[in-house]
């Protein structure tokens, strides 16, 4: 009972469905291997037996989030939990790179395409944008954690979007896509860069990493994105937002 109360608790929070099957998936795995009564040392014994299992250094720091979440929502929490990390660069697109993808989609496809790119939206957060959001050039995002942060959209883009809606006569959304049917539209170019996964997410890094290419500020990384620690933002390295301060760090090849 207290895990499904947890769970509902997340969804509310808007946790991605991704995120809530992760999390109970990592929850009911924990229980297996020690049981109902946790001990003082059931946390390292746990981190051992995914080690055991060949997981990587993120996929054991997911699961222990899902762990240390759960028990600060029963009443008893554990504290720092000592994990190395390894400092993986995620995966990215140069300028030419996403150049080149787009010069391959569809006139739908590419429109997804730029609006992930130049907004650095997560998956969920881009399935959840409304038509009439793109009237404004500042576009207001729920992330995870119900975290409030503003994405920027640049005129030309806000212009093919509406005028795509236009056309769909009387929909009720921009593209009406599942997250699922969405994936598959990235499948369709996963052999255009090769070499590197092309993949929603992707688009996320890039545009992130254009940022810091552009030598934006960390903070402003941090808050373009809507990481609540900065230390997540740091692997981007290899204030509230004005519109006048984006375009200054959006530069390079005309995307949108």
């Amino acid at each position: 009972m207290k895990l499904k109360e947890f769970l509902k608790q997340r969804e509310t929070w808007n946790y991605s469905k991704c995120t809530l099957v992760a999390y109970r998936c990592a929850l009911a795995e924990f229980f297996r291997f020690n049981g109902r009564k946790i001990k003082k040392d059931s946390i390292d014994r746990f981190i051992e037996h995914l080690k055991a299992r060949g997981l990587t250094t993120n996929s054991i720091r997911m699961k222990l989030a899902a762990v240390k979440e759960y028990m600060k929502f029963v009443g008893k929490p554990v504290g720092k939990i000592k994990l190395h990390i390894e400092k993986k660069i995620p995966d990215y697109f140069t300028d030419d790179e996403i150049s080149l993808i787009r010069s391959k989609m569809s006139e739908r496809d590419r429109l997804i395409f730029d609006v992930m790119y130049n907004t650095g939206v997560r998956l969920g957060e881009f399935l959840s944008l409304k038509p009439e959001q793109f009237n404004n050039p500042t576009v207001s995002i729920v992330g995870k954690g119900k975290k409030e942060r503003q994405v920027f959209l640049p005129d030309n883009l806000r212009k093919r979007v509406l005028e795509f809606y236009a056309k769909k006569n009387g929909s009720k959304g921009i593209f009406e896509l599942s997250r699922a049917m969405i994936h598959k539209v990235f499948h369709k170019y996963r052999d255009v860069i090769q070499g590197k996964n092309l993949h929603p997410h992707a688009l996320r890094h890039s545009f992130a990493t254009r940022l810091a290419n552009n030598k934006a500020p960390l903070e402003f990384i941090q808050k373009s994105l809507g990481h609540s620690n900065i230390s997540t933002t740091l692997i981007y390295t290899h204030t509230v937002q004005k519109e006048d301060e984006f375009k200054k760090y959006w530069s390079g090849k005309d995307v949108a």
